[in-house]
């Protein structure tokens, strides 16, 4: 009898196994009669059952936003690093002695002519003629022009021509801090930055770069800061995409994300600077020299006389290959190279003041192709360097 019995179960679990629906109920209904206190009790840290792939969106990934160290992973890779960035950029270096023509303000100049709607300037120091009237005349042809500056330097010459002109000057309204940018939006597609105020020193005698960045969405997050620093109202919102990063002072605390790519950094940071008091930075670069990496920069050597905490001593004595660049113009750049790979510019120095207190602009930017020609401007700087 228990033959014939148990023969009819196997067929009739045989005849049952085709249909997967049957089966699953089947084996729940068996769980369930075999331990029906686990659904009266569960277990709060107990797992839960997978739902169906096929159904299910695939999950969306951190933005860069919240997780800005993974969302630089792929960049980082040899593989495929200087493909991903097709950012438009373009750096000039300024020239170091000749005539006073054919530098980066002519360059600046053409973008500033060829200007349809508008032109947003936040700039520290101005004293070049040439970009004065080209800022007037596009004012007059009817392109919306708008400056910010520090309050220190609003009732300068040059600043009063421009108002003159009836450009609208702002200023900072704030006398324990510099407004230190130096950077122009152009038909709010269109950024120049970099360390150069707009002087004739500045494109023909200093050492200094300017950058210009063809995209939109950097130079809406620029024009976003030029409203800020125009109704003294700042919020932190750095802007992060796969070829360039934009933070600014003192708002995003840009320290932090300087010594986070130091402490990233595989085989090498290179940089140029004007002031440098800041230790925290000093001891990453140290912490990086310890961990085998070859270190190299050049301060301006009458910055460092003038600056009580400067950190050129700090960092020779702890073994960094850094250098003066002295004689009657300034090393005026704020630069850091990265691997080879990665560059960082701006009007940020490396001092707290410009970190706590300024208002500072700084690109990092994830390019291979743009870190080769500071690489070179690197090299022809230090090489001239005590």
């Amino acid at each position: 009898m228990k033959r014939i019995i148990l023969t009819a179960l196997i067929i009739f679990f045989g005849a049952c196994s085709n249909d997967k629906t049957t089966t699953n109920l089947t084996t729940n209904s068996i769980s369930q009669i075999q331990t029906p206190s686990s659904q009266a009790t569960p277990e709060k840290n107990s797992t839960k059952p997978k739902k169906p792939s096929s159904n299910l969106p695939k999950k969306p990934q951190k933005s860069p936003d919240s997780n800005k160290t993974s969302s630089k992973e792929n960049l980082k890779s040899d593989q495929n690093f200087s493909k991903i960035c097709s950012l438009d950029v373009k750096v000039i270096f300024s020239k170091n002695s000749g005539s006073f023509s054919g530098g980066g303000d002519d360059e600046i100049i053409k973008t500033i002519q060829e200007a349809n709607s508008s032109i947003f300037l936040a700039m520290y120091d101005f004293t070049n003629d040439k970009i004065k009237d080209a800022l007037i005349d596009a004012k007059d042809r009817g392109v919306d022009v708008e400056i910010v500056t520090d309050d220190s330097k609003v009732d300068d010459e040059d600043y009063q021509d421009l108002k003159n002109g009836d450009i609208p000057i702002f200023d900072d309204n704030n006398s324990n801090a510099l407004m230190h940018n130096k950077f122009m939006i152009i038909d709010q597609r269109m950024l120049w930055s970099g360390s150069a105020n707009y002087t004739y020193y500045s494109f023909y005698r200093n050492s200094e770069n300017i950058i210009l960045i063809k995209d939109k969405k950097v130079a809406k997050t620029y024009l976003e800061e030029f409203k800020e620093l125009k109704n003294h109202t700042f919020v932190k919102n750095p802007y992060i995409s796969e070829c360039v990063e934009v933070y600014f002072s003192p708002e995003d605390h840009f320290e932090t994300k300087l010594i986070d790519l130091i402490n990233q950094a595989k085989e090498s940071v290179e940089f140029l600077i004007f002031a440098f008091t800041n230790k925290e930075i000093a001891d990453a670069l140290i912490r990086a020299k310890k961990r085998g990496l070859r270190i190299r920069g050049v301060f301006d050597e009458k910055q460092n006389e003038y600056q009580k905490y400067s950190k050129y001593n700090y960092l020779l004595e702890n073994g960094l290959d850094v250098k003066l660049y002295g004689g009657n113009f300034k090393l005026h750049d704020k630069v850091m190279i990265i691997d080879k790979k990665i560059v960082v510019t701006g009007s940020y120095n490396f001092t707290v003041q410009a970190d706590e207190k300024n208002s500072e602009n700084s690109l990092v930017i994830y390019k291979k192709e743009l870190a080769n020609k500071y690489e070179k401007e690197f090299q022809r700087i230090y090489e001239n360097a005590n």
